[in-house]
């Protein structure tokens, strides 16, 4: 949460976040004793109804359904910051309040909110203190409207193999709107496919279990894309802050990303090859 204005739109998204996923994967192996990987998913293959995903489904092996109906239920006015024609609607889905079945269905979220957007206006909502605890139901609002328009396989093709810069593939992944408007990027695609508190915040949307499967996915996408040239994707691009606001300085290779107190600091070029041992050693399937 605190590191928020730093990890998004930034030189250190891509990076951050796959130190990010493998600690996670890491403290459950070590820590609660799992003997698996963190698994991705794959968003092309549930984009008409993501309700229907095993993942959603509400079975005993899912990670829960969608939320309960709610009424009224407006649209989600997202207006991200840049210029003032970058409004996106997102529709309601059939969701929005407490997840009702699945192994997440009695879930309890603690933290936040901190940037939940208010469903029907561009406004946001978040705590006086977002680290207070602050106990609440899990809510989903599952969008295959968002799934469909910005987290399809044809969305995903495209990011991996029309962009051969970093600074291009990572703005178009991430729906940058310095570079185009209207759009979330397969990224922000995927999130708001989940929707609903702490999904839809930005701050705090790791309270919710399918983030770790969905940014597993953009860590896939990332490797995907980074293997097709490996010798030549080795590299960062962009300052250190959001938008680079404030005004930060550029970010290289050399500098370092932290997890602290979970894990600590590491340089960035330790965390571009998945297989380099040092320490990051898996592959994608």
């Amino acid at each position: 949460m605190k590191q928020t204005p730093y990890i998004h739109i930034s030189a250190i998204f891509l990076t951050w976040h796959r130190y990010y996923i493998w600690t996670y994967e890491k403290m459950l192996q070590e820590k609660c004793g799992y003997k698996g990987t963190i698994p991705y998913w794959e968003w092309g293959y549930d984009i008409a109804d993501p309700s229907a995903s095993p993942i959603f489904d509400g079975s005993e092996t899912s990670l829960g359904s969608d939320g309960a109906p709610i009424s009224p239920h407006p649209p989600m006015l997202l207006l991200p910051p840049g210029p003032s024609n970058s409004l996106v609607t997102i529709p309601p889905g059939a969701g929005g309040g407490c997840v009702h079945s699945g192994p997440f269905a009695n879930m309890t979220v603690h933290l936040g909110p901190q940037q939940l957007p208010v469903l029907g206006s561009t406004n946001i909502t978040g705590q006086a203190d977002p680290f207070a605890d602050n106990p609440r139901c899990l809510r989903r609002d599952l969008s295959a409207y968002s799934a469909t328009r910005w987290a399809s396989f044809r969305n995903t093709t495209r990011v991996v193999l029309d962009y051969d810069t970093i600074e291009l593939f990572q703005a178009y992944l991430g729906g940058d709107p310095r570079y185009i408007l209207q759009e979330l990027g397969v990224h922000g695609g995927g999130h708001y496919a989940i929707g609903g508190d702490p999904g839809s915040d930005v701050a705090v949307s790791p309270g919710d279990p399918a983030f770790y499967l969905h940014h597993g996915q953009i860590d896939r996408v990332y490797w995907m894309w980074q293997m097709l040239d490996f010798e030549n994707r080795q590299g960062v691009w962009g300052t250190g802050t959001a938008l680079d606001d404030p005004p930060s300085a550029n970010v290289t290779v050399e500098d370092y990303v932290e997890l602290l107190p979970l894990n600590g600091p590491i340089q960035i070029k330790d965390l571009m090859n998945v297989v380099g041992g040092t320490p990051l050693c898996y592959v994608y399937e």
